[in-house]
């Protein structure tokens, strides 16, 4: 029975973590005021960007905005763009 207790306050410590990073991202979202449209706009300006360098995967690109913690107990957020990529292009002698 003890061991029944100890995985069970386990799994409601996991699934407080799992929570409270939860909140903390709305609440990054919703200070940030950031809406979708302007996450999808600098998306695709920043696709644009890398596109005279590179070939990129549009459909597999994530953008989200994140919590993060700063030096001496400072918080905020980070905008957090994956964008896979499919081939260099060559430019010029040396690249």
């Amino acid at each position: 029975m003890n061991t029944l207790f100890r995985f069970l306050s386990r799994e409601d410590a996991i699934n407080k973590n799992v929570a409270k990073e939860r909140l903390k991202l709305a609440l990054v979202h919703d200070r940030s005021s950031m809406s979708t449209h302007f996450l999808d706009t600098v998306k695709v300006d920043v696709l644009r960007a890398l596109g005279d360098y590179m070939e990129t995967d549009e459909r597999e690109v994530d953008i989200h905005l994140t919590y993060m913690e700063r030096a001496q107990g400072k918080h905020g957020s980070m905008l957090v763009l994956n964008v896979p990529i499919s081939k260099m292009k060559r430019i010029g002698k040396n690249v």
